[in-house]
């Protein structure tokens, strides 16, 4: 169902600024060529994926994937244990299975919080 009003949208400022240190630490993490398995009608899948120095409390800021999510799909990627992330695939539809392609490319921007 949409949403029932459009909404407004202000952008306060716009292009390359630092996070005027709000962060002490952070993460560029590129993942290439992943290939998430099949995810059966209403479960979840997961992969794990080291990144040296992350730890649990790191915030990911954002991430980006290769391949469409599908609206039956979410995604949760978050700093599971020190130096681990994951990536939590969760199929939505109850009567399909989920497959995204082979050779998926992910982007994960990590943040360590500095307050």
């Amino acid at each position: 169902m949409a949403f029932t009003t459009a909404g407004t949208v202000s952008v306060a400022k716009k292009g390359t600024q630092q996070f005027q240190g709000l962060w002490s630490d952070m993460w560029a993490v590129t993942i290439t060529n992943s290939n998430p398995a099949s995810v059966g009608a209403g479960a979840e899948d997961f992969q794990t994926f080291t990144v040296p120095g992350v730890r649990r409390g790191d915030v990911v800021i954002g991430w980006s994937m290769s391949n469409s999510v599908t609206v039956d799909g979410l995604i949760s990627i978050y700093p599971s244990a020190d130096n681990v992330i994951t990536i939590l695939i969760s199929n939505l539809n109850g009567s399909t299975a989920l497959d995204y392609l082979s050779g998926t490319n992910w982007k994960i921007l990590i943040g360590r919080p500095n307050w």
